[in-house]
């Protein structure tokens, strides 16, 4: 258990203590006290979404890369349905690390 040491934490990433800024805001918002260490994990938590076999630990997700030959790997998030721009950065973002020596980059 550490003390939520908030002005710190704000001007070390900031560079200034601004109430103003979104993030500096909800950092001000939290608790006096942050908690760290070792996480165990007692039971895979299930939401029975239909998605709960995408939900990977970092392990399965490491072995999932394995499994693939993966020697790069890179992302791409939107919230919206992919479309034509989508594809198009997806695609070059794949021709970038090609030629920049990767043999077998893999969009996750």
């Amino acid at each position: 258990i550490y003390i939520n040491r908030k002005e710190e934490i704000v001007s070390r990433i900031f560079g200034v203590v601004d109430n103003g800024h979104p993030y500096i805001s909800h950092i001000y918002k939290g608790g006096d006290w942050l908690i760290g260490g070792e996480i165990e994990l007692l039971e895979r938590i299930k939401y029975n979404d239909g998605l709960d076999r995408w939900r990977l630990t970092a392990k399965e997700v490491m072995a999932e890369f394995e499994a693939k030959n993966a020697d790069a790997v890179y992302a791409f998030q939107t919230r919206n349905p992919t479309h034509a721009g989508h594809a198009y950065l997806m695609k070059k973002g794949r021709e970038i690390l090609i030629g920049k020596g990767y043999k077998n980059p893999i969009l996750w």
